[in-house]
């Protein structure tokens, strides 16, 4: 109880920053001019009250250093909100040259399904000026449900996969060739095995490729943890504030990439990617190492990344009223997966959802003080 009077003192009413979305949405396109923020009010014209349901933010400095500086990988992924109403989080990350997370969009919606991914995806897109359904990008997610019918809708002429399934095809193919180098005969008797009898753990002790976005996303959901509780404002600000975005992760970073020219070693053979020994091969042929590093990794393709800065924002005192109907807070949904065994309390003020009961307190008996039995007093 002391920590919700504290943050209600510290961030304001929970239920009342949904009041002003459209004042802060305006303020963001305004400071950050080609921001795309897009507000979604259920109701907006009917006679009863409005209730906020959605609100996507796309920094334009972001965006177009995104596009410049990164590569067209992009990372997917949800989290569930912690504070006084639920909801989702959904976020779409990139990595720079340095390996680092690369935030380019977020909004908060009220579930995760194929409608608010469909959503999301084409206000993602709209943002990054994609006139191509996605061709060029190439999408990387834990296939949420809702999500790979919504990278069909949306981007279908992008390549999507997810982690998990490349990593296990990546671990096939190296374990499949470290057998065909021991033996010829044992490669050709397990190459005639069908691939659905194989299991995906069978080659967890071969090291694992980081050659698109390993886990970006959950460790950014990682990071803005602590923006998961906030009010819907306070929320916002704290990712396009971006505190604690830097954040490398803790993988094996490529650092040569033999693309644009040709290894003989057998490393090269057997994996198909830059290996530890790729530096003495290209030394061994005498040849500039630079030839063989993807622009990706140049520092001045790694500046292009930053080079466009996020304009400051005065406080909400001074953001410029909106002439259109305030919203309440979004209707309580029953999010997915497994329910907390414990009842949150409730916000002063906040509505009770149908999933939700008030607990009544418990009535205290009657006991003698005499005699200790239940019922009467002495």
């Amino acid at each position: 109880m002391s920590r919700a009077r504290a943050k209600l003192m510290i961030y304001g009413s929970a239920a009342q920053q949904y009041a002003r979305v459209w004042d802060y949405g305006k303020a963001l396109m305004k400071y950050n001019p080609g921001t795309q923020c897009n507000v979604v009010i259920d109701g907006i014209e009917k006679p009863e009250p409005p209730l906020f349901l959605r609100m996507f933010v796309c920094l334009a400095p972001l965006a177009k250093g995104f596009l410049s500086g990164c590569r067209p990988l992009i990372g997917v992924d949800g989290c569930h909100l912690k504070g006084p109403y639920p909801g989702q989080i959904l976020v779409a990350v990139g990595k720079d040259g340095n390996n680092n997370i690369y935030p380019i969009a977020w909004a908060t919606c009220e579930i995760k399904n194929t409608e608010t991914w469909v959503w999301f995806l084409e206000s993602l897109m709209k943002s990054l000026k994609d006139e191509n359904e996605g061709l060029g990008f190439t999408f990387m997610s834990n296939r949420q449900k809702g999500l790979l019918e919504a990278f069909l809708q949306v981007v279908p002429n992008a390549d999507t996969s997810d982690s998990e399934s490349v990593y296990v095809d990546f671990d096939f193919e190296v374990a499949m060739e470290s057998i065909r180098f021991l033996s010829e005969d044992a490669f050709e008797y397990l190459a005639d095995i069908p691939a659905e009898h194989w299991s995906r753990h069978a080659f967890s002790s071969f090291p694992k490729s980081n050659m698109l976005l390993n886990n970006v996303c959950e460790t950014f959901n990682i990071v803005i943890k602590e923006a998961r509780d906030k009010p819907i404002l306070t929320q916002m600000e704290w990712l396009r504030r971006g505190d604690t975005y830097e954040v490398e992760l803790n993988s094996d970073i490529v650092k040569v990439d033999l693309s644009k020219g040709t290894c003989t070693c057998y490393h090269w053979e057997l994996t198909g990617i830059p290996c530890v020994h790729a530096y003495a091969c290209i030394m061994d042929k005498r040849a500039d190492p630079e030839e063989y590093v993807d622009s990706a990794y140049f520092v001045s393709t790694y500046m292009l990344a930053y080079r466009y800065e996020v304009a400051p924002m005065p406080g909400p005192n001074h953001w410029e009223k909106v002439k259109l109907r305030e919203p309440l807070p979004p209707a309580i949904k029953v999010q997915p997966g497994r329910p907390k065994s414990k009842k949150r309390k409730l916000e002063q003020g906040e509505i009770v959802g149908q999933s939700q009961q008030e607990e009544k307190p418990v009535k205290r008996r009657a006991t003698c003080k005499n005699c200790g039995q239940l019922g009467h007093y002495a």
